[in-house]
């Protein structure tokens, strides 16, 4: 991006930078997406507020593994919410092959900034509107819960609870709990049972919410509602929104982060919890008519339910939460805005490559989005008001555009699914007559 003097000197003021120490000529970087391979590297600067994900992976040449088997590149990452003018250091290891982000505010005179400026990468802006629309419901204490306070994650780091069907692979990562910067390296030779199995224990884990899909009533319930909330997964959105503290946007953005950790890290596990809660969004079909019914715990009513605000860390942590119909539509409208941004950031041929399959997977829950958004439109009375309804058809109707450009068929709001098939038929689909 090529700037005026005016301009660089208003983001040089404004903006956060990111400052790398000790990362070998070579490797690859990026930053909220926009990947490098370096040379003559020392960090980023021009950071605008908000969430950002630095993520590298090491020249080959410096790995120091010991291991006699064939192991895929780990891309490591640090992830954490800048401040205005926020500057940070980390330190690369190659020794442990783990990075350091300093403990405490680094004062960084501006002096030295203008002589590491020629090594510092500019932000890329032209990616930055889609990566708000990626990260809008993210903040800071939300990565403390699931990654924890040093920012630091890795594509082996393994969900806590989430069963593990490859055990090796949990003793591999090289990220340790604490945030001395020090992490054990993975270590040759052998090691007795007793050794191995503390250091399982001792490895960092992501803390997002666990839940079983095919579980998705409350414990007691027999028959109709067994049958019900078998198909209807509003009962179980309901529950795990309370497990994460009661607002619906803080489980989207579990959501949101879940996604870009296994786009950027190739993490399992974060592919795992997305596609659980892609199912859970789109499978809760009352949610979206009765929300008063899940939002509220009737174990704590009549007393007020209380919230942790996800939107601005200057609010009280508790507060009084806002109409559940106010809360659905908010979750409802930033999950729609959430998805499309999140299908326009997947590679072309990712279907093909990375994530075989999941074409199929994206297009069975978005059937059924459809259902249930139709019938919330129409027999339900959160979309009511015209403002409201003109708000859903707007950012539904940014889904669909996002979906026919790769293809897929996705309805109108106001059309059933007689109507999208007939649709589909129009075109080089249509039936022809022909004469005998």
């Amino acid at each position: 991006m090529n700037l005026t003097p005016d301009q660089a000197r208003a983001l040089f003021e404004a903006g956060g930078f990111l400052i790398i120490t000790g990362l070998p000529q070579g490797s690859s970087v990026s930053l909220d997406g926009s990947s490098n391979v370096i040379s003559n590297f020392s960090g980023y600067k021009f950071l605008p507020p908000g969430l950002h994900l630095f993520t590298y992976f090491p020249s080959s040449s410096s790995q120091t593994s010991t291991s006699q088997v064939d192991i895929p590149p780990i891309r490591s990452a640090f992830i954490r919410v800048w401040s205005p003018r926020q500057r940070i250091i980390i330190s690369y290891s190659p020794k442990t092959e783990t990075i350091s982000p300093s403990t405490t505010e680094t004062v960084i005179l501006d002096d030295h900034l203008k002589t590491l400026d020629p090594h510092l990468a500019g932000y890329d802006f032209s990616h930055f509107p889609l990566w708000r629309l990626l990260t809008s419901e993210i903040n800071q204490r939300v990565l403390d819960n699931i990654i924890g306070s040093d920012g630091r994650v890795d594509g082996l780091t393994l969900v806590d609870g989430e069963h593990d069907d490859i055990p090796e692979l949990a003793g591999s990562s090289r990220l340790q709990k604490g945030s001395d910067g020090e992490g054990q390296g993975s270590s040759g030779g052998e090691r007795e049972k007793g050794e191995e199995v503390k250091e399982m224990e001792e490895v960092r884990k992501m803390n997002f919410p666990m839940f079983d899909l095919r579980r998705s009533w409350k414990d007691g319930a027999v028959g109709e509602e067994v049958t019900r909330y078998s198909m209807d997964k509003s009962w179980l959105l309901g529950n795990v929104i309370r497990r994460v503290g009661g607002d619906p946007m803080t489980l989207l953005a579990h959501f949101q982060l879940s996604f870009i950790l296994f786009l950027h890290i190739s993490s399992y596990s974060c592919l795992v919890v997305y596609q659980r809660l892609l199912s859970l969004f789109c499978r809760s079909s009352s949610f979206f008519m009765t929300p008063e019914k899940y939002l509220i715990d009737p174990h704590t009513q009549p007393s007020p339910m209380t919230i942790t605000t996800t939107h601005s860390p200057s609010l009280p942590s508790s507060i009084s939460s806002p109409k559940p119909s106010t809360l659905a539509r908010q979750f409802g409208l930033t999950f729609l805005s959430t998805l499309s941004a999140q299908l326009k950031t997947l590679p072309p041929d990712v279907f093909h490559t990375e994530l075989p399959e999941m074409d199929v997977v994206y297009q069975d829950e978005l059937a059924q989005l459809h259902e249930n958004m139709c019938d919330s439109l129409g027999r339900g009375t959160l979309w009511s008001k015209e403002s409201h309804k003109k708000e859903l058809e707007t950012a539904w109707g940014r889904l669909r555009d996002t979906c026919m450009r790769k293809g897929w068929s996705l309805g109108r709001l106001d059309e059933d699914e007689k109507e999208a098939e007939e649709e589909e038929e129009e075109g080089e689909y249509a039936p022809v007559v022909v004469d005998i």
